[in-house]
Protein backbone atom coordinates (compact mmCIF):
# COMPACT_ATOMS: atom_id res chain seq x y z
CA UNK A 1 0.00 0.00 0.00
CA UNK A 2 3.00 2.48 0.59
CA UNK A 3 4.44 1.49 -2.57
CA UNK A 4 1.02 2.42 -4.74
CA UNK A 5 0.20 5.31 -2.44
CA UNK A 6 4.21 6.60 -3.05
CA UNK A 7 3.62 5.92 -6.66
CA UNK A 8 0.44 7.20 -7.28
CA UNK A 9 1.89 10.97 -5.44
CA UNK A 10 4.99 10.66 -7.89
CA UNK A 11 2.66 10.73 -10.49
CA UNK A 12 0.12 12.81 -9.71
CA UNK A 13 3.66 15.58 -9.03
CA UNK A 14 4.87 14.15 -12.71
CA UNK A 15 1.43 15.17 -14.26
CA UNK A 16 0.91 18.32 -12.30
CA UNK A 17 5.21 19.47 -13.53
CA UNK A 18 4.28 18.54 -16.86
CA UNK A 19 1.20 20.59 -17.29
CA UNK A 20 2.68 23.64 -15.90
CA UNK A 21 5.26 23.53 -18.50
CA UNK A 22 3.18 23.47 -21.13
CA UNK A 23 1.14 26.18 -19.62
CA UNK A 24 4.48 27.85 -20.35
CA UNK A 25 5.25 27.21 -23.77
CA UNK A 26 5.65 30.83 -25.09
CA UNK A 27 4.79 32.07 -28.60
CA UNK A 28 6.26 34.78 -30.73
CA UNK A 29 4.62 37.76 -31.58
CA UNK A 30 6.83 39.88 -33.08
CA UNK A 31 10.81 39.80 -33.31
CA UNK A 32 12.50 43.56 -34.64
CA UNK A 33 15.37 45.67 -34.26
CA UNK A 34 15.37 49.00 -31.93
CA UNK A 35 16.54 51.39 -35.05
CA UNK A 36 17.95 54.35 -32.08
CA UNK A 37 19.67 51.73 -29.75
CA UNK A 38 22.56 50.52 -31.89
CA UNK A 39 23.04 46.63 -32.39
CA UNK A 40 19.92 46.07 -30.08
CA UNK A 41 16.58 44.03 -31.07
CA UNK A 42 13.27 43.55 -29.02
CA UNK A 43 11.52 40.22 -28.68
CA UNK A 44 7.93 39.50 -27.61
CA UNK A 45 6.35 36.61 -26.25
CA UNK A 46 2.57 34.95 -25.49
CA UNK A 47 2.11 31.74 -23.59
CA UNK A 48 0.30 29.59 -26.07
CA UNK A 49 -3.37 29.23 -24.82
CA UNK A 50 -3.82 32.54 -23.19
CA UNK A 51 -7.13 34.06 -22.91
CA UNK A 52 -6.88 37.09 -20.40
CA UNK A 53 -6.14 40.73 -22.11
CA UNK A 54 -2.91 41.98 -23.53
CA UNK A 55 -1.22 41.25 -26.80
CA UNK A 56 1.58 40.13 -25.22
CA UNK A 57 3.73 38.87 -21.79
CA UNK A 58 6.87 38.37 -22.02
CA UNK A 59 9.17 41.27 -23.22
CA UNK A 60 12.71 40.60 -23.78
CA UNK A 61 15.62 43.01 -25.29
CA UNK A 62 18.82 41.51 -27.05
CA UNK A 63 22.12 43.06 -27.78
CA UNK A 64 23.48 41.13 -30.75
CA UNK A 65 22.42 37.69 -28.75
CA UNK A 66 22.80 38.24 -25.19
CA UNK A 67 19.63 39.31 -23.26
CA UNK A 68 20.14 42.72 -21.32
CA UNK A 69 16.44 43.40 -20.10
CA UNK A 70 13.60 41.67 -19.48
CA UNK A 71 10.12 42.41 -18.57
CA UNK A 72 7.75 39.70 -17.19
CA UNK A 73 4.30 39.02 -16.04
CA UNK A 74 2.96 41.73 -18.62
CA UNK A 75 -0.90 42.20 -19.96
CA UNK A 76 0.68 45.08 -22.40
CA UNK A 77 -1.96 46.86 -24.42
CA UNK A 78 -1.54 47.43 -28.62
CA UNK A 79 -0.15 50.54 -28.08
CA UNK A 80 -2.37 52.06 -31.64
CA UNK A 81 -5.85 51.80 -29.26
CA UNK A 82 -6.92 55.21 -27.97
CA UNK A 83 -6.54 54.71 -24.12
CA UNK A 84 -2.93 53.06 -24.62
CA UNK A 85 -1.29 55.69 -26.42
CA UNK A 86 -0.78 58.98 -25.18
CA UNK A 87 -2.18 61.50 -26.88
CA UNK A 88 0.34 63.72 -29.42
CA UNK A 89 2.34 60.83 -29.90
CA UNK A 90 3.24 59.70 -33.22
CA UNK A 91 4.42 56.37 -34.27
CA UNK A 92 7.84 56.92 -34.79
CA UNK A 93 8.63 53.04 -35.37
CA UNK A 94 6.15 53.60 -38.94
CA UNK A 95 3.33 51.80 -39.33
CA UNK A 96 3.92 48.31 -38.69
CA UNK A 97 3.53 45.51 -36.00
CA UNK A 98 6.08 47.79 -34.37
CA UNK A 99 4.17 50.60 -34.30
CA UNK A 100 0.83 48.71 -33.12
CA UNK A 101 2.29 46.82 -29.87
CA UNK A 102 5.34 49.32 -28.84
CA UNK A 103 6.41 52.81 -29.74
CA UNK A 104 9.83 54.55 -30.79
CA UNK A 105 9.72 58.12 -29.14
CA UNK A 106 12.32 60.61 -28.49
CA UNK A 107 12.74 62.19 -25.23
CA UNK A 108 14.61 65.49 -26.20
CA UNK A 109 13.63 68.26 -28.73
CA UNK A 110 16.73 67.34 -31.38
CA UNK A 111 15.69 63.25 -31.30
CA UNK A 112 19.20 62.75 -29.82
CA UNK A 113 17.89 60.49 -27.03
CA UNK A 114 15.16 57.71 -27.49
CA UNK A 115 13.01 55.53 -25.33
CA UNK A 116 10.83 52.67 -25.68
CA UNK A 117 7.29 53.28 -24.90
CA UNK A 118 4.69 50.19 -23.64
CA UNK A 119 1.25 50.18 -21.83
CA UNK A 120 0.40 47.43 -19.68
CA UNK A 121 -3.28 46.78 -18.88
CA UNK A 122 -4.73 47.63 -15.54
CA UNK A 123 -7.84 45.46 -15.05
CA UNK A 124 -11.09 47.61 -13.97
CA UNK A 125 -9.40 50.74 -14.54
CA UNK A 126 -9.47 53.30 -17.78
CA UNK A 127 -5.67 53.89 -16.41
CA UNK A 128 -2.32 51.99 -18.18
CA UNK A 129 0.94 51.06 -16.62
CA UNK A 130 2.37 53.42 -18.72
CA UNK A 131 5.80 52.72 -19.59
CA UNK A 132 9.34 54.13 -21.21
CA UNK A 133 12.45 52.42 -21.30
CA UNK A 134 15.56 54.34 -22.32
CA UNK A 135 19.52 53.18 -22.38
CA UNK A 136 22.06 54.95 -20.77
CA UNK A 137 25.67 56.34 -21.64
CA UNK A 138 26.58 52.46 -20.43
CA UNK A 139 24.60 50.84 -23.24
CA UNK A 140 22.31 49.51 -20.76
CA UNK A 141 18.39 49.34 -21.05
CA UNK A 142 16.76 50.31 -18.24
CA UNK A 143 12.98 51.16 -17.10
CA UNK A 144 12.71 55.24 -16.81
CA UNK A 145 8.78 55.38 -15.93
CA UNK A 146 6.33 53.59 -14.93
CA UNK A 147 2.81 54.93 -13.39
CA UNK A 148 -0.20 54.07 -13.82
CA UNK A 149 -1.99 56.77 -15.49
CA UNK A 150 -3.66 58.24 -17.85
CA UNK A 151 -1.29 60.18 -20.25
CA UNK A 152 -2.69 63.24 -21.25
CA UNK A 153 0.63 64.20 -23.46
CA UNK A 154 4.35 63.98 -23.71
CA UNK A 155 5.89 67.69 -24.47
CA UNK A 156 8.73 69.93 -23.47
CA UNK A 157 6.64 71.78 -20.55
CA UNK A 158 9.11 73.37 -19.43
CA UNK A 159 10.86 74.73 -22.44
CA UNK A 160 14.51 72.72 -21.19
CA UNK A 161 14.51 70.90 -24.12
CA UNK A 162 13.27 67.05 -22.60
CA UNK A 163 10.15 65.75 -23.10
CA UNK A 164 8.14 65.53 -19.71
CA UNK A 165 5.44 63.30 -19.34
CA UNK A 166 2.10 65.04 -18.42
CA UNK A 167 -0.74 63.40 -16.29
CA UNK A 168 -4.37 63.67 -17.42
CA UNK A 169 -6.83 64.79 -14.49
CA UNK A 170 -10.11 65.33 -13.34
CA UNK A 171 -10.84 61.99 -13.81
CA UNK A 172 -11.75 60.62 -10.12
CA UNK A 173 -14.41 58.18 -9.46
CA UNK A 174 -17.81 59.33 -9.05
CA UNK A 175 -19.91 59.56 -5.08
CA UNK A 176 -20.60 62.91 -4.14
CA UNK A 177 -19.07 65.22 -6.82
CA UNK A 178 -15.82 63.32 -7.29
CA UNK A 179 -12.64 62.24 -5.77
CA UNK A 180 -9.43 64.43 -6.02
CA UNK A 181 -7.30 63.27 -8.95
CA UNK A 182 -4.90 65.74 -9.65
CA UNK A 183 -3.13 67.37 -13.28
CA UNK A 184 0.80 65.79 -12.72
CA UNK A 185 3.33 67.00 -14.52
CA UNK A 186 6.52 64.22 -14.27
CA UNK A 187 9.57 66.33 -15.57
CA UNK A 188 12.73 64.73 -17.14
CA UNK A 189 15.74 64.76 -15.23
CA UNK A 190 19.44 62.90 -15.12
CA UNK A 191 20.73 61.01 -12.49
CA UNK A 192 23.96 59.18 -12.58
CA UNK A 193 23.76 59.26 -16.41
CA UNK A 194 19.68 57.68 -16.33
CA UNK A 195 16.93 59.27 -16.55
CA UNK A 196 14.38 59.76 -14.45
CA UNK A 197 10.56 61.45 -14.34
CA UNK A 198 9.64 63.18 -10.87
CA UNK A 199 6.74 64.74 -10.13
CA UNK A 200 6.65 68.78 -10.28
CA UNK A 201 4.64 70.23 -7.47
CA UNK A 202 5.35 73.75 -9.30
CA UNK A 203 4.72 72.84 -12.98
CA UNK A 204 1.89 70.58 -11.80
CA UNK A 205 0.16 73.57 -10.49
CA UNK A 206 0.82 75.54 -13.55
CA UNK A 207 -0.85 72.62 -15.92
CA UNK A 208 -3.90 72.43 -13.43
CA UNK A 209 -4.36 75.82 -13.65
CA UNK A 210 -4.39 75.49 -17.67
CA UNK A 211 -7.14 72.68 -17.20
CA UNK A 212 -9.41 75.16 -14.96
CA UNK A 213 -8.89 72.49 -11.98
CA UNK A 214 -7.85 73.20 -8.57
CA UNK A 215 -4.60 72.23 -6.81
CA UNK A 216 -4.84 70.56 -3.58
CA UNK A 217 -1.56 68.50 -3.34
CA UNK A 218 -0.03 65.52 -5.97
CA UNK A 219 -1.97 62.55 -4.29
CA UNK A 220 -5.22 61.20 -5.49
CA UNK A 221 -7.67 61.44 -2.27
CA UNK A 222 -10.70 59.32 -2.69
CA UNK A 223 -11.35 61.04 0.79
CA UNK A 224 -11.62 64.72 -0.78
CA UNK A 225 -14.78 65.19 -2.68
CA UNK A 226 -14.57 67.79 -5.79
CA UNK A 227 -16.65 69.11 -8.26
CA UNK A 228 -15.45 69.50 -12.21
CA UNK A 229 -13.03 72.13 -11.65
CA UNK A 230 -11.34 71.15 -8.44
CA UNK A 231 -13.69 72.89 -5.97
CA UNK A 232 -13.80 71.44 -2.80
CA UNK A 233 -17.51 70.30 -2.08
CA UNK A 234 -19.18 70.21 1.13
CA UNK A 235 -18.39 67.49 3.48
CA UNK A 236 -21.69 66.29 3.12
CA UNK A 237 -24.93 66.70 0.43
CA UNK A 238 -26.94 69.83 1.04
CA UNK A 239 -30.72 68.71 2.62
CA UNK A 240 -33.84 68.78 0.17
Amino acid sequence: MKFSLSFLMLAVSIFFQSAHADSEKMKSIFTGKLSWAGNYSVHLELPEGWNDPGEFSHLTILKDKTVVFELKDLQAERMSSSRADPAGTKDLGGHNKMGELLKMIPLDKKHKVWALALSDWIGGSSDNNFILLAKDDSSDIYQAFKESITIAKIADYNGDGKLDVLKQGGRGEPSYGFSYDPYLVYKQTLKNGRIVFEIDDQLSQKWSAENHFEWHGNHYDERLNVDKDGKIMPVSPPKI
